[in-house]
């Protein structure tokens, strides 16, 4: 027999737990469908210092403590040929943070749960949405299904947005961007916690050490710049690593050894084409996802999460533009943060005839016209 809940939330990352917590405080009932079982989850991820309200704001700050986060003092910025740091020794939230993504995740859910967040481990296989209701069926890891039934859906299952496609939202994706990843094993832990961001001819590349004493390297290029069996090929990332200066220092300074595996994922910004409707809405990655250049990702979660559970109580008690308002400021803030991104883009002139920064020029070109610039596929 089906167990009535007000919502379900497909998805249990930062931005599903999240948004489930944020419900279950205001006494809404809800069911979390968490379809992680045997998947990698993320590993590092880095937290602007103003994360630190938003953690503060969901009174989590001494779970989010337990985590062991590193404290970063700055951000070390390699860009149009000069070295900045961005240090947060004036910040009114403190520093920024490098964390265990997956202890951050278990944190909130852990918080969902205490919360009164019905939590079924499980993987999305379908759902209907009837007048009254939705279905959603969902393939435990035994291999045994299980139907559960609410007035409300929240899609949460990150870029896949799997349940959003299901009712009919593409993703609109405004460029090719993907994150070649490795996480390297260092002797001593690095010296300097900063993050560093570094651009070079062909993209430009990342690195942040890591609570567990690696330290995450990543490359960000178009995905079609490169045929597909060099995207995890160990010497095309070696020579691409010989382009920087300062990252390769650092892992010089680091003596780490580069293995043999790398992480290929999409990191490109995109938009559903459809962000709410009569019933349901995404939230975080699956609605609105950012160039990690924004620095946007964890906190675009998080706001995205209180902006959907308020969206969602006022839908339940009958609000009918409830979702056209949450549509509305999604869109809002994504071409706001798409627009401070490409003018970061602009401000690198170095390779005018790299087809990489090429295409993130041209749309400031095109200010006179529409805003924002077409998505690839539209």
């Amino acid at each position: 027999m089906d167990v009535a809940d007000d919502v379900i939330v497909v998805g249990a990352g930062t931005a599903g737990a999240a948004t489930a917590l944020v419900l279950a405080r205001a006494g809404v009932r809800v069911a979390l469908l968490d379809g992680r079982a045997g998947r990698p989850g993320p590993i590092g991820d880095s937290l602007p210092p103003a994360a630190s309200a938003l953690i503060a704001g969901l009174g989590l700050d001494e779970r989010f403590a337990a985590t062991a986060p590193i404290a970063s003092p700055a951000n070390r910025i390699s860009w149009a040929g000069v070295r900045e740091t961005a240090d947060f020794i004036h910040s009114p939230y403190g520093p920024g943070w490098q964390i265990d993504r997956t202890r951050f995740d278990r944190m909130l859910l852990d918080a969902a749960e205490e919360a009164g967040v019905r939590v079924v481990r499980g993987r999305l296989r379908a759902a209907e949405r009837t007048d009254a209701s939705w279905i959603v069926v969902a393939r435990r890891p035994d291999g045994a299904g299980e139907r559960l039934r609410a007035g409300y859906a929240i899609d949460a299952t990150g870029r896949v947005a799997a349940l959003a496609r299901r009712l009919g939202a593409r993703r609109c994706r405004y460029d090719r961007l993907v994150a070649i990843v490795a996480y390297l094993a260092t002797p001593t832990s690095p010296a300097d916690p900063s993050t560093l961001v570094e651009a070079t001819p062909t993209g430009w590349w990342y690195s942040a050490p890591l609570p567990d004493g690696r330290l995450a390297v990543a490359w960000f290029t178009d995905h079609d710049l490169l045929r597909r069996a060099e995207l995890s090929d160990g010497d095309v990332w070696r020579s691409r690593l010989c382009e920087s200066t300062d990252t390769r220092q650092r892992l010089l300074e680091t003596c780490c050894d580069v293995p043999a595996e790398r992480l290929v994922a999409p990191a490109g910004a995109s938009l559903l084409s459809t962000v709410a409707g009569a019933g349901w809405l995404a939230v975080g990655d699956a609605a609105t996802a950012h160039d990690p250049l924004s620095c946007f990702g964890i906190s675009n979660a998080l706001q995205s999460a209180d902006a959907a559970a308020q969206t969602t109580t006022a839908a339940l008690a009958g609000d009918r533009e409830a979702a056209s308002r949450y549509e509305a400021g999604q869109r809002q803030s994504f071409e706001r943060i798409l627009w401070l991104t490409l003018h970061h883009y602009g401000a690198e002139q170095r390779w005018p005839e790299q087809k990489f920064w090429r295409r993130r020029h041209e749309p400031l070109g095109q200010l006179s016209g529409p805003w924002p610039p077409t998505p690839l596929s539209a």
